[in-house]
Formats: structure tokens, C-alpha cells, sequence
């Protein structure tokens, strides 16, 4: 049977609370949209105002995502050319799933179970996602589920009583949701909230999908679940506002400590002064500390990168060709969007060019010689094929190979299993390096109780382990801000600073050690950074009271 995938368009819209339709952003030359917006037809120029006020306007998902076409060709029996342009128009009823599900394939999932889709399957007219989510036309916006379901809409093939019996469940869920969520929000960017983050996004992708298929008793199943869920991120939101709340408040008593201490030691003499100094310099280090003990598990992001990337073009085929607007128009629309990704990733900006993993010859005029040698992804021969991608990674990055190679993960890829890869983590385009939560999430994708999950405890071990590498660079910026006091003072620091650049180092080194997935000798290695950056710190405090 085909796997029906749908009803995400406005998905969100029919479980989230009613948002405000706000303006789309300043949009991209598209010759769709120039071009439809100007036809006398209203027929014709509608559908461009309707999808101003869409969630897909202000998401930049253009006609062309949907409807294929080439917008950025100005003739327009090329850009609706089925054949070059991979136009497909406006699909059928019974394709309207599929189309949609294109991209929100998840909800697919929750539909394709639905009695809907049976009867679709078998040639019915039933609904799908345009009878909920277009109502008012290409105007998709976020609805609650009392807007969606609705007795005049669900009544002309249901009992009425059963689409209220469905919608004031999944109102109560959704509204549960929202509550918990903007708790959550009171303490982020505060303080690590990471983890509810995840919990949350979980609770809300199973309560989509299971609304879609329509099936009340499930959907009942599934809301209990959820709100046992949501009960227990509310308790961690609690101690986390509870926490903000002390360091808060210990934050401004040491400072207005200090103050009174500064002001005291003016009025003292000169050995009650030098006391008085000491107790300030004890107060400005507990100040420093609370600072920089205000964020959890710093969390990686990647730098903001204005423009494109830094890549250069000079002597470069492959780049000078694939940025020219009429080698973009003939491009599939993934091959586009990869090249969009690397330009502003992390390879593009350090000038890591094409051929550095696809092979070609870069300095190559002609489009023949310059392919000379490149296969598919797809090819086992091809030195980007997930099985060879540790050697082409580790051409440059020689010490994560050296780690990796050593893994089980490693063993299992050699030995023709499907097994991690570089891509795993790290994306097939590698274009951020990724912050350490959505490492962990790509533990479960093998580490999970489904019935061919294995070691599903794997996944705790290694959020532990990330975890205490978030307190390991804590220690070290603890010490660092102890010896950078004693060294303004004047004082000898070179047993405690000796230390500490000795923890910095092997701090920086853990990064190629994890990839040997050896969690307890990793963190192993972290406590012994742990313990040195508190040596560190220790050492330059002694200098400090003993002055």
C-alpha cells in the first residue's frame, strides 16, 4: 500500500494555539511569484496573496517547493516545463498526501495508519490535508483544534459527537504543551535547558503524529502518556527556576558584600586595609565563579557567517561553475541546496573545496574533464560512500581517524554492516559542528528499546560523558579566572598556570578521543583534566591568602 504522507502543512497549526500571522520576510526574486501576482485572472493572482499570509511564506517555502518549476527562469513556458524544469502543478486528490508529505513526513507516519487513508487507497474521496489546512485557499496558518475540527466539516461524513469527543482531547494536550513550554521559556538562555528542549519536541512530534490518525482511543492512549511526560518536565522547569532564582540571589549578596568590604577597608589602617583587600579579592573570585558558572553544558554554535562562504573561486571550477545562475537554473533542487549548505558551512569557509572529497580536476575549463573520475554517493567505489568517508575525512582530520578506528563502530562499518559514519553525526555536508544534545540524538538512532534497538543504555553513558565535559571546561574556566587574580596581584603563578595549560591541552584533545567510543576511559580522562584544573585553581588561591 502506498505509505500516504500528510497533513503536516498545517499540522502544527491544528495542535499549537492560534499564532499571530506575522509578515513574511522580504522575499527572494522568484519569476513564480512576480509573474502570478501581476495576471488580471484572479484565479491566478490570488493564490500569491493567500501565501503572503501562510506559515510556508514566513518559513521562505516558495511555489516552486511544492509545485517544481524553475523560479529563476524568466520564460515561462521553460520554468513550467515538466521535462527541464520538473514542473508537476497540482496533484490529484489522491495524491495531495503524498505531495505534502514530501516534506512533513512524519506526519505521514500518523495518517497512513488512519482510516482515511485506507478508503483513500481505495479510490474514495475522503479527507486529506487541503480539508483541513485550505480552507481559505494557499493561507495556511496556524489553527487550534477546536478552529480544525469542527462539527460542520467533520459532520458531513462523522458523527459530530465523536470529532468533539477528538478535538477537546488533543485541545487539552496541545494546551498542556504550550503551558509547559513557556515555563521552560522563563529560564532559557539562563541557564542549560537542553534536555527539556529534547523532552519537549519529543511530546510534541508522538502528539502529532498519533493526531493524524484519527483513532480517539489511541489518541486517548497517547495523551496520558504525554501528560505523565509533561508533569515531570514541569518538576525539572521548577528546580531550574528555583536554581536561576539562588544564583541570582547569591550573585547580588556577594556583590553588595563586596561594596560594603571595599568601602570598610578605606576607613581602616594599613594592616586592617591589607586585610580588608584580602577579604575583597576572596569576594571578586566568588563573583567571578558565580559568573561563569551561570551557563550548565556550554552549548556549540556555529558562528554567524554574513554572506557566502569565504571559499575562493580563483583556479576553482567546480566552485565558479556551481555559483553561475545558469548552471543553478539546470541543477536539481537538492544538488542547489547542498551547494548552498557548503558555501556557508564550516568547509567553505576554511576554502575545503569540492574536489578535496569528491575528487575532479578543479583546474579543469571544461565540464567532462573537470567530472573526470567522481561517482556517486551511492557508489562503493566513490570516496564519499558512507563506508569510505573515515578515510576521506581522515585525509585532513588525522587524529579523529586514528580514535575512530579503534571504535566498535568503526569494526562494524569494515566488516559490511550498516554502522555509524562521519555522516551520522556530523551530516553528509558536515556544514556546523554540532552542538552536543543532537549528538546524543543521534546515538538513538541504533542505541533504543525498539525491538532491533541495541544497548539502549549507551545513550545515558554518553550524555553523562558530554555532560562532565561541560564541567571539566567549567574547572578550567574556574582556575583561569583564579590565576589571571593572582597574576594582576603580582604573585608567582607558575606552578598553578603550568597546571592549568596542561589541563587546556588535554581538554582540547577530547574531542578526537571520543570518536574512539571508549566512554569509561573517556571519562576517566575528563577526571583527570577535572582534578588538574582544581589543582590549578588551588595552587593560585594559596598565593593569594599567603601574600
Amino acid at each position: 500500500m502506498m505509505r500516504v504522507r500528510a497533513l503536516a502543512g498545517a499540522v502544527p497549526a491544528l495542535l499549537l494555539a492560534t499564532a499571530t500571522v506575522a509578515e513574511a520576510p522580504q522575499e527572494a526574486p522568484n519569476t513564480c511569484i512576480g509573474c502570478h501576482v501581476e495576471e488580471e485572472d484572479e484565479e491566478l493572482s490570488a493564490p500569491v496573496a493567500e501565501w503572503r499570509r501562510s506559515v510556508h511564506a514566513r518559513a521562505e517555502v516558495t511555489c516552486d517547493a511544492c509545485h517544481g518549476g524553475d523560479p529563476l527562469e524568466e520564460d515561462e513556458e521553460l520554468s513550467m516545463s515538466e521535462d527541464d524544469a520538473g514542473y508537476v502543478g497540482a496533484p490529484s486528490w489522491s495524491e495531495v498526501p503524498a505531495f505534502c508529505g514530501a516534506c512533513h513526513e512524519e506526519i505521514l507516519e500518523g495518517y497512513s495508519e488512519s482510516v482515511m487513508a485506507e478508503h483513500l487507497e481505495e479510490g474514495e474521496r475522503v479527507a486529506v490535508c487541503t480539508t483541513c489546512h485550505m480552507s481559505e485557499g494557499h493561507a495556511i496558518v496556524s489553527q487550534t483544534p477546536r478552529e480544525i475540527l469542527t462539527e460542520e466539516r467533520c459532520g458531513e461524513c462523522h458523527d459530530a459527537d465523536r470529532a468533539i469527543a477528538l478535538r477537546d482531547v488533543l485541545e487539552k494536550t496541545s494546551a498542556r504543551i504550550a503551558t509547559v513550554d513557556q515555563q521552560v521559556e522563563r529560564v532559557r538562555g539562563r541557564i542549560d535547558t537542553g534536555r527539556l528542549d529534547r523532552e519537549l519536541r519529543e511530546i510534541r512530534k508522538r502528539h502529532l503524529v498519533i493526531a493524524h490518525t484519527y483513532d480517539l482511543d489511541r489518541i486517548s492512549e497517547v495523551a496520558q502518556v504525554c501528560d505523565e511526560r509533561l508533569q515531570a518536565v514541569t518538576s525539572q522547569a521548577d528546580e531550574l527556576i528555583q536554581e536561576v532564582r539562588f544564583r541570582r540571589n547569591l550573585g547580588g549578596g556577594v556583590v553588595a558584600f563586596f561594596i560594603i568590604a571595599s568601602f570598610g577597608a578605606l576607613r581602616l589602617e594599613r594592616d586592617l586595609r591589607r586585610r580588608a583587600g584580602r577579604l575583597a579579592l576572596l569576594f571578586a573570585l566568588a563573583c567571578a565563579v558565580a559568573q561563569s558558572s551561570r551557563a550548565e553544558a556550554p552549548v556549540a554554535k556555529p558562528a554567524a557567517h554574513p554572506g557566502e562562504a569565504a571559499a575562493s573561486e580563483a583556479g576553482n571550477q567546480c566552485v565558479s561553475c556551481h555559483r553561475r545562475k545558469e548552471t543553478l537554473r539546470v541543477l536539481p533542487g537538492w544538488q542547489r541546496d547542498h551547494f548552498v549548505l557548503w558555501s556557508r558551512g564550516e568547509h567553505g569557509l576554511a576554502d575545503v573545496t569540492c574536489d578535496a572529497c569528491h575528487g575532479g580536476q578543479s583546474d579543469a575549463p571544461e565540464k567532462a574533464a573537470s567530472h573526470a573520475g567522481i561517482r556517486p554517493a551511492s557508489d562503493p567505489e566513490s570516496p564519499v560512500y558512507f563506508k569510505n568517508l573515515p578515510r576521506t575525512c581522515g585525509s585532513c582530520h588525522e587524529d579523529v581517524q586514528k580514535a575512530f578506528v579503534h571504535s566498535r563502530h568503526y569494526k562494524e562499518l569494515v566488516k559490511d554492516r550498516l554502522a555509524p559514519s562521519c555522516n551520522t553525526c556530523h551530516g553528509f555536508l558536515m556544514e556546523i559542528a554540532r552542538p552536543s544534545h543532537l549528538l546524543v540524538d543521534s546515538c538513538e538512532l541504533c542505541h533504543n528499546r525498539e525491538p532491533d534497538g541495541v544497548k539502549p543504555e549507551i545513550v545515558d553513558e554518553a550524555r553523562r560523558a558530554l555532560d562532565h565535559v561541560a564541567r571539566a571546561r567549567r574547572s578550567i574556566e574556574d582556575a583561569r579566572h583564579t590565576v589571571e587574580i593572582a597574576r594582576d596581584l603580582g604573585l608567582e603563578t607558575g606552578r598553578a598556570a603550568k597546571r592549568l595549560r596542561k589541563a587546556e591541552q588535554l581538554l582540547d584533545e577530547t574531542g578526537a578521543r571520543w570518536h574512539s567510543f571508549h566512554l569509561g576511559a573517556f571519562e576517566s580522562d575528563l577526571a583527570e583534566i577535572q582534578a588538574m584544573a582544581e589543582q590549578s585553581k588551588n595552587a593560585a588561591m594559596d598565593a593569594i591568602l599567603t601574600r
